[in-house]
């Protein structure tokens, strides 16, 4: 007898569904995001365009030592680099008049602008707004690389956020060196992100080169994540660039080391154009300093306390860095990263176009957002924060409002230490959150 063959059995089972992605980004509507990029492409051309091609003020005395330090001369003399300006295009008149043109940069800053001397002053500041917008879409692009952002509607939004950035305006209008150095910093990241460790280093190298001040916290962000090939790169770059600098300088018997140690007085603490009570400018600067010196009159003081409060922070974020358990390329270095960002203004000399370097947090909170729609208290702190920096240069605001109350008032400590410094504080809230927000981090412990 032939054996039965079973019939196969229906199954009960029902198909495994495909998982959905995690927290994923709900966009703003697309007419939204149509309205948004109008009013922010208007703003951007206004305030940063065309204030730029108006002024560009600190680009005049950039472009001036560049093209003096390219002939040979005396880079840090202020007459000598007013003539190289006024054979150049430049207008003698303004020139002469305008008591902050002199050189505080090293050498290295005018060996890499030293291309932009093949041409005269008229055509430079055309070309400099031309790479400052450049680096402006270069940093949007680094965002939405590291945020893995969904197009169109993630880059539309991520433009816009760049656009509307305060600092970057006032970059553009004074022709300041902000933009490409965070735009070579955030390459960097984008490299390091992907394993291309000795890319990100001569990114980073590049961008402390250019402008230290801006630069130098975040390569410490390679020996946090021990990525040393990255950091020997940037060392070389920067050391290169230097060497190039002074060489030049050298050759053409040049005192330039003592010369550039008197101009850098002029924004020394204490100077009257540093922190401290001899600038009366001073509630445009940034620095902790500017905020301790309030209280504290030695300003001596006030800057030892800034830098080792700095310090402090550099030893907390790498300790927070260390126990999560993400990757070298996850959350945990954006985070890192972006506290290390915010933290490189408190220590120096710094202005409000150096806040550029804020934009990585403001990336960082919008995600959240987009992911989560939750105001965690990290987040909350960071976004506050960040969102001073939409303000039309809130200090100069307080200022203003200072103007208005009176002089009693505006004199008075309580005035100073909370109203016009309020950069410095969102600041110290936008560190703050980000150190919060990397502890939060699961560690190998909490993962367990």
């Amino acid at each position: 007898m032939a054996k039965s063959q079973s019939l196969p059995q229906p199954t009960l089972e029902k198909p495994v569904p495909e998982e959905p992605i995690p927290n994923p980004r709900r966009y703003p509507h697309n007419y939204q995001l149509v309205i948004l990029a109008i009013v922010a492409l208007a703003i951007f051309s206004f305030r940063g365009i065309w204030r730029g091609y108006s002024n560009s003020i600190d680009l005049q005395m950039l472009y001036a030592s560049s093209a003096t330090w390219a002939e040979g001369g005396e880079v840090y003399a202020r007459e000598e680099v007013i003539e190289t300006f006024c054979k150049r295009g430049g207008d003698r008149t303004f020139a002469t008049t305008a008591g902050a043109f002199m050189s505080f940069y090293p050498p290295s800053t005018y060996a890499f602008l030293s291309p932009l001397t093949l041409f005269r002053w008229p055509a430079v500041k055309i070309i400099w707004i031309c790479i400052n917008v450049m680096s402006s879409a270069v940093i949007a692009y680094c965002g939405f690389e590291l945020l893995k952002w969904e197009w169109p509607q993630g880059a539309i939004l991520m433009l816009c956020i760049v656009a509307l950035f305060a600092p970057v305006h006032t970059t553009l209008s004074q022709g300041q060196l902000s933009l490409v150095c965070t735009a070579l910093l955030m390459l960097g990241l984008v490299c390091l992100k992907h394993s291309h460790e000795l890319l990100a280093g001569l990114a980073m190298g590049l961008a402390i080169g250019v402008k230290p001040q801006v630069g130098g916290l975040l390569v410490l962000l390679l020996p946090i994540v021990k990525s040393w090939r990255g950091l020997a790169a940037a060392a070389g770059a920067a050391l290169v660039l230097l060497i190039f600098g002074v060489a030049r300088l050298e050759l053409n018997g040049t005192p330039w080391f003592g010369q550039m140690l008197a101009s850098v007085k002029h924004v020394a603490p204490g100077s009257e154009l540093g922190a401290g009570a001899a600038d009366p400018n001073w509630y445009v600067l940034v620095s902790l300093e500017t905020l301790v010196s309030r209280f504290i009159s030695n300003i001596t003081i006030a800057t030892i306390l800034s830098c080792a409060v700095t310090a402090v922070f550099v030893v907390i974020i790498a300790m927070a860095y260390r126990r999560a358990s993400n990757a070298d390329q996850g959350e945990a270095m954006l985070l890192a990263a972006g506290a290390l960002l915010t933290l490189s203004l408190l220590p120096v000399y710094h202005r409000f176009y150096d806040a550029v370097v804020l934009l990585l947090p403001a990336f960082l909170v919008a995600d959240s957002l987009l992911r989560t729609r939750r105001l965690t208290v990290p987040v909350t702190a960071v976004g506050i924060g960040a969102l001073l920096f939409y303000l039309p240069n809130s200090a100069v605001l307080g200022k203003q409002l200072g103007d208005m109350l009176g002089h009693r008032i505006q004199s008075s400590l309580w005035f100073e230490a909370t109203v016009m410094t309020n950069q410095i504080w969102a600041i110290l809230a936008i560190l703050i959150g980000m150190i919060l927000w990397l502890c939060s981090v699961p560690g190998e412990i909490d993962a367990a």
